[in-house]
C-alpha cells in the first residue's frame, strides 16, 4: 500500500473512535485484481501429490500478525506444497484486497471535500474499527491479481488442506469481478470441482457434502447456478443420496435442529420428484456412504442459505490450520 493508504490508517482510526459502535462489516469478501502477481506460489505439478504438512510440527504464523512480516514465510511454504500456508496466504490477500477497495471508496467520497467538512455517512467505512485494523494489517503489502489468489486456493486444495478443498470446490476461490481473466483457472476448476467436493465430503466435511447435494439438485440448474452446480450438472439421485447421507450423520440429541429441518425439507422435496426406484437407490447408497464417511462436521445453521445453492461461507484464517 502507498503513502496515501497509510494516511488512511489515521483517518480510519478517527472513524473508529467516532462511529465504531454504529456499523457492522459486510459478511462476504470480494476478491479484486491489482497489478502485481504471485509467481512464487504457483504449484508445481508434482506438488499436488504431496500430503499436507503437519501444522503441529511446523505451525502457521500467529493469527493477526501483520501480513508484511509473515508474507515471505507463507509464500515459501506455499511454493513447497504446504496447503495450510497457501490457504492462509489466500485468505490474507483477500482481506487486503477488500481493504484496498474500502480505501478507494473513501478516496472517491472525499474527493473535492473542503478541509474540516463533515463527511456524509456514505463516505465512511461500514466498519470503521475493522477498516483501521485491516489497513494497518495490510500496510506494505502488494496484493496479487485475483487469478493468482485463485491459484493459491487450488494449490492449497490439491495439497490436502481441508478448508481449502471445500472453499475451492464450491467456487469461492473466484472473483466475480474478474471472472473473464480466469478462463484457464475455470477450465481447471470444471475438471476437478466435483471430485474435490466429494473428497472433502468423504473426509467428513458436512459443508462440502451438503454443497455438493445442492449443486446436483435440479432447481440449481435453472438460471445462474453456483459454479459447482455448473461443473457437476444435475443428478436427482445423487442429490437425494447425499442429503440422506447428511441426515444419517446428524447427532441424535437434537442439537442440530435447524440443520435437520433444512435437510429433511430437501429430502422431501426431491423425493416428490424422484421415482420409487430412485428413492430406493438413494436409500441404499446413503447407508453405504454414511458408513464409509463416519462422523460428519456440519457448518453453522447460518450457512444454510449458501448450502441451498451449492455453496458454503468462506473459511476463517484459523480454519487453515494451527
Amino acid at each position: 500500500m502507498d503513502k496515501k493508504t497509510v494516511g488512511y490508517v489515521v483517518v480510519g482510526g478517527i472513524f473508529a473512535l467516532v462511529i465504531g459502535a454504529f456499523f457492522r462489516s459486510p459478511s462476504e469478501v470480494t476478491v479484486a485484481r491489482s497489478d502485481e502477481g504471485l509467481k512464487e506460489a504457483r504449484p508445481h505439478p508434482e506438488q499436488a501429490l504431496r500430503p499436507q504438512r503437519s501444522t503441529r510440527a511446523n505451525p502457521l504464523p500467529e493469527v493477526g500478525a501483520p501480513l508484511q512480516l509473515i508474507e515471505a514465510n507463507l509464500k515459501k511454504r506455499a511454493s513447497e506444497g504446504d496447503g495450510g500456508a497457501a490457504c492462509r496466504l489466500a485468505l490474507e490477500y483477500q482481506r487486503c484486497v477488500l481493504a484496498e477497495q474500502r480505501v478507494e471508496h473513501v478516496d472517491r467520497m472525499m474527493a473535492g471535500s473542503e478541509p474540516g467538512e463533515v463527511l456524509p455517512r456514505a463516505a465512511l467505512p461500514l466498519d470503521p474499527n475493522g477498516f483501521y485494523v485491516d489497513v494497518t494489517h495490510c500496510a506494505g503489502v502488494t496484493t496479487p491479481p485475483a487469478t493468482e489468489i485463485t491459484a493459491l486456493w487450488r494449490s492449497a486444495a490439491a495439497n490436502g488442506n481441508s478448508a481449502a478443498m471445500t472453499n475451492y470446490a464450491v467456487g469461492n476461490a473466484f472473483s466475480v469481478g474478474n471472472i473473464l481473466d480466469s478462463l484457464d483457472e475455470l477450465k481447471a476448476y470444471k475438471e476437478s470441482a466435483g471430485a474435490m467436493a466429494h473428497k472433502a465430503a468423504m473426509a467428513g466435511d458436512g459443508g462440502a457434502l451438503l454443497s455438493l447435494a445442492g449443486a446436483y439438485s435440479p432447481e440449481n440448474q435453472v438460471g445462474l447456478g453456483s459454479l459447482l452446480a455448473q461443473a457437476v450438472g444435475t443428478d436427482l439421485t445423487k442429490a437425494l443420496t447425499l442429503y440422506k447421507t447428511a441426515y444419517l450423520g446428524l447427532d441424535a440429541d437434537g442439537s442440530q435442529e435447524q440443520m435437520a429441518v433444512f435437510i429433511s425439507e430437501r429430502i422431501a422435496a426431491l423425493s416428490k420428484r424422484a421415482s420409487a426406484a430412485q428413492v430406493s437407490e438413494a436409500d441404499a447408497a446413503a447407508r453405504q456412504l454414511a458408513g464409509e464417511i463416519g462422523s460428519l462436521r456440519y457448518p453453522s445453521s447460518r450457512s444454510i442459505a449458501y448450502l441451498r445453492l451449492g455453496r458454503t461461507v468462506e473459511p476463517k484464517v484459523s480454519d487453515c490450520g494451527g
